[in-house]
């Protein structure tokens, strides 16, 4: 499909006093002109690869003066050293407590654009530009943001709402297949924890580009923010926005490590069976989640990784370091039926090595 931007279906979600509210738009430009008039300057954070394949088209459509930051693509670039660079650019710019940061990319640039602007001069206002699958149905959702620290996903970081979030689908044709599968698990996951009728439209996908529907990122959207009206700072039902992510985060730290680092999607999807599994073996024999969910994970995700023995014993020391702990005890999102997960449950160590060895 030729890339354009010229006839754009645009979500637009706008944050004031915790409140939500979606708008189907065809022109981005005018929202984005009405926050920025606000403005004392503007500074664009993108990546490597944004800065090549969607900055000069978001040039040509937004009029006002900016100033840029442009950070190194990669997961293994969200971290303190990236986040030091990106405050000095922003003291060098002068930028003031008026200043409004624009992030144009995909999750690591959110996460950490967000991050950036929420603590710089004890915060500025933040739009994001989700440029991939996974930033648009995830990432740039819910004003969490944050950094990896020691190799331990999301360590460091802050939850601060950004003033909107522009979501336009078309930036996605710019992806390579890799991302549209990483954004497409967090999809999945928010079906499975909210909406089995979204759920059974999934199972009916055969491509992974089927998920790059705007409807369905519309409704992905939604469950998200949905859910982070009711909990904001995730003190109940936004819990379960992490599961899947117990173990995937702790498969992810392993791998961000080695030559060939996962996705998070991939992670995650991994993270979604092996948490499933852990309940029918040692939860609930009589839940069907594991067998239901396995062939269409594994139909869209052929390539997960198969763990051995060193892998699984630092898997479980990430898993023990997790920011969800209490204590000692890794708590997790356990889910025994489609639409009804339960927070708060422990994995206890030993089954989830046995469970990882098979």
């Amino acid at each position: 499909m030729e890339f354009t931007v010229d006839t754009l279906a645009l979500i637009s979600i706008n944050y004031s006093a915790m409140e939500f509210k979606d708008t189907i738009l065809y022109d981005w430009d005018s929202r984005l002109e009405e926050i920025a008039n606000d403005a004392s300057d503007i500074v664009v954070l993108s990546d490597s690869n944004t800065s090549v394949y969607c900055l000069p088209i978001f040039k040509e459509r937004f009029k006002h003066e900016f100033k840029s930051i442009e950070i190194p693509s990669g997961e293994s670039n969200k971290n303190l050293d990236t986040a030091k660079e990106v405050w000095k650019k922003m003291v060098s710019f002068n930028l003031d407590r008026n200043a409004l940061m624009l992030t144009l990319g995909g999750g690591v640039v959110t996460d950490l654009g967000g991050y950036c602007a929420s603590v710089y001069k004890r915060g500025i206002d933040c739009v994001h530009i989700p440029t991939t699958l996974l930033s648009m149905v995830d990432a740039a959702i819910g004003g969490k943001n944050g950094i990896d620290f020691m190799h331990l996903k999301n360590y460091l970081g802050t939850i601060r709402l950004p003033k909107a979030v522009l979501i336009d689908p078309t930036w996605l044709y710019t992806l390579p297949e890799k991302e549209t599968r990483s954004g497409a698990a967090e999809m999945i996951k928010a079906a499975l924890i909210y909406d089995l009728t979204l759920w059974r439209k999934f199972q009916q996908i055969t491509n992974i580009q089927g998920f790059c529907d705007r409807e369905l990122i519309q409704k992905s959207v939604a469950i998200k923010q949905e859910i982070v009206m009711r909990d904001p700072y995730e003190k109940g039902l936004r819990k379960t926005l992490n599961f899947g992510h117990t173990i995937g985060h702790a498969i992810e730290s392993f791998y961000m490590k080695s030559s060939a680092p996962l996705t998070h999607g991939d992670a995650v999807a991994l993270g979604m069976l092996l948490e499933t599994k852990y309940v029918s073996k040692y939860v609930d024999p009589s839940s069907g989640v594991y067998e239901e969910i396995r062939p269409f994970i594994e139909m869209h995700y052929p390539t997960l990784p198969k763990l051995n023995e060193e892998n699984i014993e630092q898997i479980i020391r990430y898993m023990l370091g997790d920011k969800k702990n209490k204590g000692n005890v890794i708590l997790s999102v356990l889910l025994r039926e489609i639409g009804s997960p339960t927070w708060d449950l422990e994995l206890k160590p030993d089954e989830v090595k046995e469970l990882l060895r098979h």
